[in-house]
């Protein structure tokens, strides 16, 4: 087993610790309050520059911005964004509304603006749709723009929200910069570009390549690092949350890509499963809910899915089930040989024959090929498929 004495020897790790330390040696205020990882701050600072009447000073000219780069020039041009961006009665809701993180509202327009900000966390299943619809229930008959906020611009699980990108934040920002006046918002807003610019770079670059390769060779002792920080000094401390929140990160980036193929595919994407190091993406396909409902209507859908084990190593498809045995349970573990039927981490796995190698998927920008992430979904359809014509296809015409 790898040891934390091994990790923090490695020459990658040692690299790591520097590249995290570099900017360190000048004074930032957002790192002195330890705010540059906190998704609420973000949006605190965010929803502040929206509100024109905000002590920035710089009146609309940031939600102009915002919106510019957001929606573009044609958007812009319409009548109904033309009058939200300059309205004189905006109001701002922070979390006030749903939990919406931002939500920017003008009645003279009859116009509102829904954020959704993920810093660093992801997106809850149906997250995004329930906040659409409290969004048009609340406010009926106005024009209405969602955009999913993250610092990479992923999409969001709703279709209805557009991605929008941190880069593009900071960019808003140096656009307005020169019209404030204030030397301490002159310098807020400095650091705070600085700030995000920093992790926008460490997520993307160099150490997040480091900080995955080191979670693929040390996952034991990553584990460990993080509940012995008592023991370690701050550079090693800050490296282990680092490759932490990265390899994290990076398994989330990849669950977003692959739910959203599976929808595409037809199939119904249920709830993920989080365990470091894995993180588990669940679905069913229509079939296999039929014969639920058919064969075994006491069967819960969350104790017997199809999944995705995601980890910093690969991705394994197969077929999981969970809790008290049921009718279709227990004629599966008949149905299978031992070499394809083991009991691991509290659920018994099945059909474990596709993986994918994480080094294979995510290319070197950080994020995942989504034709390398399409063949490997077609190989495990194709298992499915069989699975199904072997395991479904009887109950479903003994039960006709």
């Amino acid at each position: 087993m790898d040891s934390l004495e091994e990790l923090m020897r490695d020459n990658q790790f040692l690299v790591l610790t520097k590249l995290l330390q570099k900017e360190t040696q000048t004074f930032n205020l957002f790192e002195v309050l330890q705010y540059s990882d906190y998704e609420i701050r973000h949006s605190n600072v965010i929803g502040w520059l929206l509100h024109p009447n905000g002590s920035h000073g710089t009146g609309n000219s940031f939600l102009e911005a915002f919106c510019m780069k957001t929606f573009g020039d044609v958007a812009m041009s319409t009548e109904n964004m033309a009058a939200f961006t300059k309205a004189n009665d905006i109001e701002v809701h922070r979390e006030t509304f749903h939990h919406l993180d931002i939500l920017v509202v003008s009645r003279s327009s009859r116009s509102c603006l829904a954020i959704e900000n993920k810093f660093g966390s992801l997106e809850s299943v149906g997250q995004t749709s329930r906040y659409r619809a409290a969004v048009e229930k609340e406010f009926d008959g106005f024009a209405k723009w969602f955009v999913f906020l993250t610092p990479n611009g992923l999409h969001a699980q709703d279709n209805s929200w557009v991605p929008q990108d941190y880069q593009n934040v900071i960019d808003a920002i140096k656009e307005v910069q020169h019209k404030v006046t204030e030397s301490r918002v002159k310098d807020f807003l400095d650091d705070y570009v600085k700030v995000v610019t920093k992790k926008l770079n460490q997520w993307n670059g160099h150490p997040a390549v480091l900080a995955r390769e080191l979670a693929g060779k040390y996952q034991a002792a990553v584990q460990a690092g993080s509940t012995a920080s008592a023991e370690l000094g701050p550079d090693e401390r800050e490296a282990i949350q680092f490759i932490l929140a990265t390899s994290t990160s990076s398994s989330g980036l990849i669950a977003d890509v692959l739910e959203k193929l599976l929808e595409q595919m037809g199939f119904r994407v249920a709830k993920r499963g989080r365990k470091f190091p894995y993180l588990w993406v669940n679905f069913h396909s229509p079939k296999l809910l039929e014969t639920f409902a058919l064969v075994s209507p006491e069967q819960n859908p969350t104790e017997f899915t199809y999944s995705l084990r995601v980890d910093i190593t690969s991705i394994v498809f197969h077929v999981a089930t969970y809790g008290k045995k049921t009718v279709l349970q227990e004629r599966l573990a008949k149905e299978f040989e031992k070499g394809q039927n083991k009991k691991s981490n509290g659920f018994r796995s099945f059909l474990r024959e596709q993986e994918l190698p994480i080094k294979v998927l995510i290319g070197t920008d950080g994020k995942p090929i989504r034709e390398v992430a399409e063949a490997f979904l077609d190989q495990a359809d194709t298992a499915i498929e069989e699975f199904e014509r072997v395991f479904c296809d009887p109950l479903l015409a003994n039960n006709a």
